[in-house]
């Protein structure tokens, strides 16, 4: 993640998206939520548009014409919360960050990406000067994330 964007991969693409954004997609009542408000006003006669505006009916968002409402659609099935998991694998450091609250690049030696380093202890001993952790150094971590993140 940079810059607070997540890549996310599917069918064979990728995009950015908001890690906000992402949070929202994974809750199931959410998606229900918006197929509601976006597929099933445009599938009644007279419905080609849907648009998000304020009480002054100024513009919010973009216009979400009738042909796209199909991707607002919830998978045929029970929508369900889309599950975080979490596995242990060794991660290559490619740049430390000592500012706190800030992510990490690491590497697992396919692809590079930013990280939160979580555990506190960790991160006392790096501030304390009593473990080195810097640039290039291997570590083993749990990583958590959903299916298409790990």
């Amino acid at each position: 993640m940079k810059d607070g964007l997540c890549t996310v991969y599917a069918e064979g693409e990728s995009f950015k998206a908001g890690e906000k954004v992402i949070a929202l997609y994974r809750s199931a009542s959410v998606r229900e939520a918006l197929e509601k408000a976006v597929c099933k006003p445009q599938a009644k006669e007279g419905g080609d548009s849907f648009i998000c505006a304020d009480k002054q009916e100024s513009e919010l968002g973009p216009i979400i014409v009738e042909e796209e409402a199909v991707l607002f659609a919830c998978p045929q099935g029970k929508a369900e919360d889309i599950p975080q998991e979490e596995c242990e694998t060794s991660l290559q450091l490619l740049s430390p960050n000592f500012q706190e609250g800030s992510k990490r690049r690491f590497s697992d030696g396919s692809a590079g990406f930013f990280a939160k380093v979580s555990d506190q202890k960790f991160l006392d001993r790096v501030s304390n000067g009593n473990l080195v952790f810097g640039k290039g150094g291997i570590m083993q971590v749990k990583i958590r994330g959903t299916r298409q993140g790990i």
